[in-house]
């Protein structure tokens, strides 16, 4: 049983004459390999590219000895908890300048600090696994340095502009702190956030390293592992426990 798919990603193909597309969910695919466009051969069957991303999945959860596969399993769960630790940091830096105390606590910590937690692994697993499950992307570095801007988007530049954002609206309504006023002195605003801003930006800038760093990695383990795993198939010697 084999995946191919054409060099323009018109198709991606199943090999196996007598299994039928209904029957996906209960079997567990096999290796990618590329095929021309006009070259496809006798019995395959054509996927559509999200059937193949949720066909290459069912290999990934199914894949024996499970520590192969850790970077699909807790990958995304690494890069979630890393992009809130980032948001929490930020969010707590500007509360603590803005004297906010226990003011606005969850108006100011779900946006920052929730939202990109649930956000970021949605994204890597739609754009950047996705993509390395099927090969869709011949360049791994490409790959990787498209996880690592995203990662350092959502885990580091979101928080630093809407976490002043939020605590200087909140300083403003609550009193907290002799603000000037954001909408008659934006200039002086401005001033103040990058005053604030730049008492901290050595530990911004490790923030934006560790996010990159981390990004860099699991994606890179997550390319490691498909290749893996499609070495073993190749071979032979997979253990796949629904098959």
């Amino acid at each position: 049983m084999k995946f191919c798919k054409s060099e323009m990603l018109d198709y991606l193909i199943l090999f196996q004459s007598d299994l039928k597309m209904e029957s996906l969910s209960s079997k567990s695919p096999r290796n990618i390999v590329k095929f021309e466009r006009g070259s496809v051969p006798e019995g395959a069957i054509i996927l559509t590219e999200e059937e193949a991303v949720q066909a290459r999945l069912q290999l990934v959860h199914s894949w024996k000895p499970r520590s192969e596969v850790w970077p699909f399993t807790y990958g995304q769960v690494l890069i979630s908890a890393i992009s809130g630790a980032g948001g929490f940091y930020c969010n707590h830096y500007y509360r603590k300048c803005m004297k906010l105390r226990n003011c606005a606590r969850m108006s100011t910590y779900i946006p920052v600090v929730v939202l990109p937690s649930l956000l970021t692994p949605i994204l890597h697993s739609t754009l950047i696994t996705s993509d390395i499950l099927i090969g869709k992307t011949p360049c791994s570095l490409c790959v990787q340095i498209k996880a690592m801007a995203l990662q350092v988007t959502i885990g580091a530049l979101y928080p630093m502009v809407l976490a002043p954002l939020g605590c200087f609206q909140f300083a403003e309504r609550y009193l907290t702190y002799p603000l000037p006023s954001i909408r008659d002195s934006p200039r002086e605003v401005f001033r103040l956030y990058q005053k604030l801003t730049a008492a901290r930006l050595p530990q911004f800038g490790v923030n934006v390293m560790i996010q990159a760093l981390l990004a860099w990695f699991i994606t890179h383990k997550e390319i490691t592992c498909l290749h893996t795993i499609t070495s073993k198939l190749e071979r032979g010697d997979d253990d796949i426990s629904t098959i």
